[in-house]
């Protein structure tokens, strides 16, 4: 699989353990999901360290729930040495797709907006 020009994403549980499994092996970027919360700072903080150890050139940050300016300052100040991928609101439709069980895209235009973007920062480093 690692030897196809495609992309993969793996979302993989929070915490660190997966990275001494070998699952990070051959990967190109890892995005670590940071919540505007000091706990979460740290871990992202952990995760980096890890990821140096294992040979994993490129560590990027998203923002995940953020409400207000604050909370995305917060995050940027905290982590001056990681990249910055984006952010992604806090999406009150997310929680009810969850719900319902629809597609997490679906009917969510903010949401599709801010992965894009995400995306594009990802592909252009």
């Amino acid at each position: 699989m690692l030897e196809r020009d495609e992309v993969v994403i793996i979302d993989m549980e929070a915490g660190i353990e997966h990275l001494g499994r070998g699952t990070v092996r051959g990967i190109d970027v890892l995005i670590v999901l940071v919540e505007p919360t000091r706990r979460s700072v740290e871990a992202a903080k952990t995760i980096r360290q890890l990821a140096r150890e294992l040979g994993i050139g490129r560590v990027g940050i998203v923002g995940n729930k953020i409400a207000t300016d604050r909370q995305r300052e917060f995050i940027t100040e905290s982590l001056t040495d990681m990249e910055v991928l984006g952010f992604l609101s806090l999406n009150p439709r997310l929680q009810e797709t969850d719900l319902t069980g629809e597609a997490v895209f679906s009917n969510n235009p903010q949401l599709t907006e801010e992965v894009d973007r995400i995306r594009e920062h990802v592909e252009s480093p």
